[in-house]
């Protein structure tokens, strides 16, 4: 169990490619949307580009085909050779006055080798996001400052510590009102650089 947990590497790399993560990684049992919240961002969708590499890596968003207003995914790490591809289905909730994405993993390629990285669409990654013109900001939840919140009471959310992450295990409405009343903590969603739109 503890390994479906600590897909960190692919996961993150894939929603938040110019984080450099000094902590871990926060998953959610539940997902943050219900018919309420879901949002759909026209400009959210498009080729999203890290600037900062020689050889940068994208995501790009597009309207999934499902009924509901959702994306589809899609990264792409052009350091590995070759380059290594991964996918993921999102939706937005709007909380809080921000917008929240919420993102399960749905495949990869090449494929996982081993059934824990295999059966990691179970859970949910959850960000505070931002489209600002050509420019998309993305920040996880500070696993970190969660925790240490946890600990001295500043957070209360239902949840468990599975080796050093934190599992949220909030139903859906515990976690939005969680998110909703935090919406403007920039130390618990510390946004990341900007991805830019290829044009």
């Amino acid at each position: 169990m503890l390994r479906r947990f600590r897909l960190a590497t692919s996961v993150v790399a894939v929603l938040s490619a110019t984080v450099l993560l000094a902590s871990c990684v926060t998953y959610s049992v539940s997902p943050l949307y219900d018919a309420q919240t879901i949002f759909f961002e026209p400009a959210l969708v498009g080729v999203w580009v890290e600037q900062t590499k020689d050889k940068p890596t994208t995501i790009t968003f597009t309207k999934s085909k499902t009924p509901d207003d959702s994306y589809d995914a899609t990264y792409v790490d052009s350091e590995n050779t070759p380059p290594s591809m991964t996918f993921y289905h999102v939706h937005l909730a709007k909380l809080g006055g921000k917008v929240f994405l919420d993102a399960v993993l749905t495949g990869s390629s090449p494929a996982p080798k081993n059934e824990d990285a295999a059966s990691a669409n179970k859970y949910h990654l959850i960000a505070r996001i931002s489209v600002d013109g050509d420019r998309f900001y993305l920040g996880l939840i500070d696993d970190n400052r969660l925790q240490e919140g946890f600990t001295s009471g500043k957070y209360s959310l239902p949840h468990e510590i599975v080796g050093d992450d934190a599992v949220l295990t909030a139903s859906t409405a515990e976690l939005q009102k969680f998110v909703a009343d935090h919406a403007n903590d920039d130390q618990l969603f510390p946004l990341a650089e900007p991805l830019t739109r290829k044009k």
